[in-house]
């Protein structure tokens, strides 16, 4: 333990030995060198604010002096231009302009892009309606011979119809002649009748005749 706490003194001792002395100063030179030092920084800081204010100031002069020069200014102001109307030739919504107001375009110049759905919307809705018409062609194409075999089939039936109406109506005027034929015939026999039963009646009056054969 003494041998100990005699090293480190020995060790504290050459260690005080081998630092410098410093140059102690009095406490008022101090306070007066730190008050400099804000002083001075004060300063600096004022200064720095004061050139930034007054470069804000030279540019802000600078700025209405070129807007003075560049532009008129009045309380009164017109334009002198053209008002030209502008129309579409189909009806939508607006989905983008792409110019503003007071814009100078040439001709060809796309003003304003009419949204398109509506119109695509019924050109495939015609695209549909000539696919079906389409399909309907080809459906009634392949259904022709049929239809045209059809045709002609009631087409020879109605003529076959028709020579047999043809046929009857012959057959109905034989009839009609027969029958007038007949008819004259029977018009005779009633004629003939009728002069019998005349002539008998004379002749039962003078009983000629028997009562049963005037019957």
């Amino acid at each position: 333990m003494s041998n100990n706490t005699n090293r480190n003194d020995t060790h504290m001792t050459l260690v005080d030995e081998e630092l410098p002395a410093l140059p102690v100063e009095p406490a008022e030179s101090s306070d007066n060198s730190a008050t400099e030092t804000r002083q001075g920084t004060l300063s600096r800081r004022k200064r720095v604010l004061l050139g930034a204010i007054a470069l804000l100031v030279l540019i802000a002069g600078a700025y209405f002096v070129r807007n003075a020069f560049l532009y008129a200014d009045t309380d009164d102001a017109q334009v002198d231009g053209h008002v030209m109307p502008l129309s579409a030739r189909i009806n939508g919504h607006i989905l983008q302009v792409n110019v503003v107001e007071g814009q100078f375009v040439h001709a060809g110049d796309v003003l304003v892009v009419i949204d398109p759905k509506d119109y695509q919307v019924a050109a495939n809705r015609a695209k549909a309606n000539v696919a079906d018409a389409e399909a309907s062609a080809a459906s009634s194409h392949y259904n022709v011979p049929i239809t045209s075999a059809t045709a002609w089939s009631n087409l020879d039936s109605t003529r076959s119809s028709v020579s047999n109406a043809e046929a009857g109506v012959k057959a109905a005027e034989q009839n009609l002649e027969s029958a007038k034929a007949t008819l004259v015939q029977a018009e005779a026999n009633a004629a003939k009748t009728d002069a019998d039963l005349v002539r008998y009646t004379q002749l039962v009056a003078k009983e000629d005749v028997s009562r049963q054969q005037y019957d």
